[in-house]
């Protein structure tokens, strides 16, 4: 209620972006008084024996995370690990700061519970995140999301590797699980550069040359093209420290999806769509990749998108995710969505008679 009637309708009368960075601040600010911390645990936390499962190697209380996007410089770890999530992902982060594209780049698609980002992953560089990962406190585990530093400049095999191993050297050691960035669809000269499937086996194998301990995750650009993602799938297995898949949002602009509301000139801009509006296509490819991988394939599915309630979480599950990540549903519903969430999928679980969440994983496509 309170969200509802007072936090959000202040935010929404300000620059989207100017509301990011308030909610950010204050989530930071909070997440240094302990008594704050523990309130909000005691207040968003679904205590459920069901929902515990494991992904990439990690136990989690719970399958829904916090989508990399939010957080961007891991500045508010400490109070969004208390928020009844099951893991928090932060970033993107590149080895160097970046200011990211021309502002305005964050708009609101409200009438269809949508945003249209198009920041080009500004963030304040890997070696500022790590010093504050140093002193965050967490509850819960902790991804860092990758990605090449966006220039501007024509990437090169020796840029994009040399960019990625520094990032990873300083924030590897620091994290749960790293998420390599390789689609991001907001930067304008390596949005296409992993579309040469050959590229990511040779970061892989860059990555694997500094013995990297740490679960890695690959995000890639969403397709439904399988052969393609059968070759993306082959280049996994070869790293045995790959042990996820993440599917990224599309570039585009609101006018290619069938929206309730009309934008103006919004609907033209290019960026990522995320909300309700892409949860079809998501899950297109999300099927896509469990056929391919198969069950007890050591490979485990993030997937996000269009996730605002438990039912599209569940059905997310059902189609070969083991977490299913949020950003968008906590801007327009509040922190109070992730425990509807994980009521909505234990009511799942009990209907259709699973013991466990991980029961549930892939039941719509390896079942039979």
């Amino acid at each position: 209620m309170v969200y509802r009637t007072l936090v959000k309708p202040a935010l929404f009368r300000m620059d989207p972006e100017r509301a990011h960075h308030l909610t950010i601040d204050a989530l930071a600010r909070l997440g240094r008084v302990p008594c704050a911390r523990d309130l909000a645990r005691r207040r968003y936390r679904h205590r459920d024996a069901r929902l515990s499962t494991r992904f990439a190697g990690l136990w989690l209380e719970n399958p829904i995370g916090m989508a990399a996007g939010f957080d961007k410089n891991g500045l508010a770890v400490s109070m969004l690990t208390s928020l009844g999530l099951g893991h928090v992902e932060i970033g993107s982060i590149s080895a160097s700061a970046s200011l990211g594209n021309p502002t305005p780049r964050l708009f609101r698609l409200p009438d269809d519970e949508a945003v249209l980002v198009s920041y080009g992953v500004p963030n304040d560089g890997a070696q500022a995140v790590r010093d504050r990962l140093r002193g965050s406190e967490r509850r819960v585990p902790i991804g860092v999301n990758l990605v090449k530093t966006n220039d501007g400049t024509p990437p090169t095999r020796e840029s994009v590797t040399g960019d990625f191993l520094d990032s990873f050297t300083a924030l590897a050691p620091l994290a749960d699980f790293v998420t390599l960035n390789l689609s991001c669809p907001n930067t304008t000269a390596e949005t296409d550069y992993f579309d040469d499937i050959d590229r990511v086996g040779e970061l892989l194998t860059a990555l694997g040359d500094h013995d990297p301990a740490v679960p890695i995750v690959l995000k890639i650009k969403p397709t439904t093209d399988r052969g393609r993602l059968s070759d993306l799938v082959a280049v996994a297995r070869e790293t045995a420290q790959v042990k996820g898949i993440a599917i990224n949002l599309p570039s585009a602009s609101p006018g290619d999806y069938s929206l309730v509301g009309r934008y103006g000139s919004v609907a033209t801009r290019l960026g990522a769509v995320s909300g309700p509006p892409v949860r079809s296509l998501i899950d297109a490819v999300l099927r896509h990749l469990a056929e391919i991988l198969g069950p007890r394939s050591g490979i485990d599915l993030v997937a996000a998108g269009g996730v605002t309630s438990g039912d599209d979480a569940y059905r997310k599950l059902r189609l070969g995710a083991s977490v299913v990540q949020l950003y968008t549903a906590l801007i327009y519903r509040g922190p109070q969505v992730t425990s509807q969430i994980l009521a909505g999928i234990a009511s799942h679980l009990e209907a259709d008679g699973f013991e466990q969440v991980g029961d549930a994983v892939g039941a719509d496509v390896w079942s039979g």
